[in-house]
């Protein structure tokens, strides 16, 4: 009986360590696979970020690239583009098109009548003009569907247009605005997703 019982407790203390080996291990292995979750997670994030920072910056540099041409009265008859899916056009405050980029209508808006009057909106706000005319100041920047690239980062300036702009009507507030697709960073970003969650 003696021997049962010593049998028992050297089974017992040999099974205690492997038993605390065992939950320190699972601990361990637990906490490093959320870490990483967590890395990945926030690694995502800045990847979405930056490329969202870097169209921002190419749409709001168009916007005030095209903002000079108008101010300036260098306007040429076919806005610039730089980015793959880019538009550019200039706006009236009703919606029709005053000039435009090449990959894009004369009768065809880059962007809702809603999301025009957001942008208006937002870009006064920007100007200090509270509804009146004049230079833009900065570009407003939001994400909305674009008529030419599905969900895009849409850039906008108030500028006045001068008299001799053929569409345009005499001291007439237009809006350059500048569209960049997301398409591209929401396929990149979702493959990354994937492949850190494989």
């Amino acid at each position: 009986s003696s021997a049962a019982a010593e049998v028992a407790t050297t089974h017992l203390r040999r099974s205690r360590p492997r038993t605390l080996r065992l939950r320190l291990t699972l601990l361990t292995a637990g906490l490093l696979a959320l870490a990483l979750t967590v890395g990945a997670i926030l690694l995502v994030q800045l990847l979405e970020r930056g490329r969202v920072e870097a169209l921002d910056a190419a749409a709001t540099s168009r916007v005030a690239t095209v903002a000079d041409l108008v101010t300036t009265d260098r306007l040429p008859d076919a806005l610039g583009v730089a980015q793959p899916g880019e538009v550019v056009q200039l706006l009236s405050r009703e919606g029709r098109v005053v000039a435009t980029s090449a990959n894009a209508s004369l009768t065809l808006p880059v962007v809702s009548a809603q999301v025009l009057a957001e942008l208006t909106e937002r870009a006064e706000v920007a100007a200090g003009s509270g509804g009146g005319s004049g230079d833009g100041g900065v570009p407003v920047v939001l994400t909305a569907p674009s008529a030419y690239a599905g969900q895009a980062r849409i850039a906008a300036q108030l500028v006045e247009v001068p008299d001799s702009l053929a569409d345009a009507r005499e001291g007439e507030t237009v809006l350059v605005v500048a569209a960049v697709p997301l398409g591209d960073v929401t396929a990149t970003v979702r493959a990354l997703g994937l492949s850190l969650a494989a």
